[in-house]
């Protein structure tokens, strides 16, 4: 499946106003499809217990979204704890994902991040590396409620 494919049953699912269980078995279709989206990153959480693929329990899960108006979820796992948490607000970020399901409470794609934490580590150091030559400076980051800003004090 492509992305474009994909969209168009989210777009299905939105526009048709399916039942729960419709959209579930829709959404089926795509259960398991690897896709690189555009994701722009809302509000950061820890996830408790067993998910739907168990690379991601007790990991974390970003309210994201993709193609201007439509939320997913995507899922961390444990591991990426330093990536995740360097993620800021609104920042939009292209990743390789799976889809894992689809939440019926909520009417939102579940994804899971399969961009393996060491890539994502290895073009963050390589972002580092060059702003930290043009300036020497102090990152913080602080958590307000769930949204993770990363502040460079000079």
């Amino acid at each position: 499946m492509s992305v474009k494919g994909f969209h168009e049953i989210l777009k299905k699912i939105k526009n048709d106003r399916l039942f729960s269980s419709e959209a579930v078995e829709l959404f089926a279709s795509c259960n398991g499809q690897i896709l690189t989206l555009e994701l722009s990153f809302i509000q950061l959480s820890t996830v408790l217990g067993k998910q739907l693929d168990s690379q991601y329990d007790n990991g974390f899960k970003y309210d994201c979204i993709i193609e201007g108006e439509q939320q997913v979820i995507v899922l961390f796992p444990e591991s990426s704890k330093d990536f995740v948490q360097k993620l800021s607000d609104e920042e939009s970020l292209e990743l390789k994902v799976q889809v894992l399901g689809y939440d019926s409470l909520y009417q939102k794609p579940i994804l899971g991040c399969l961009t393996g934490v060491s890539d994502l580590s290895e073009s963050e150091s390589e972002s580092e590396s060059e702003s930290e030559s043009e300036s020497e400076s102090e990152s913080y980051i602080v958590g307000v409620r769930g949204y993770f800003q990363i502040l460079n004090l000079i």
